[in-house]
């Protein structure tokens, strides 16, 4: 059985090289690099516009008060 027919979870570690081994870590740790590179993108548009929502609320609370 070759390695491109077994799943990647049922893969053995032991029959497989060092190189292959790491370069299989490193894509792993690009994949999970890239996707928390998007998900900080996203949280930085979401404080961009919390920061304006709360400059909004806090200009209608000062109306309120006059």
């Amino acid at each position: 059985m070759t390695d491109n027919k077994v799943p990647a979870t049922n893969r053995s570690l032991f029959h497989q090289t060092e190189t292959t081994i790491l370069e299989r870590g490193l894509n792993s740790l690009t994949l999970a690099c890239d996707a928390l590179t998007r998900i900080n993108d996203q949280l930085k548009n979401d404080i961009e516009e919390l920061k304006a929502e709360n400059t909004r609320l806090l200009k209608s609370v000062e109306l309120l008060r006059r």
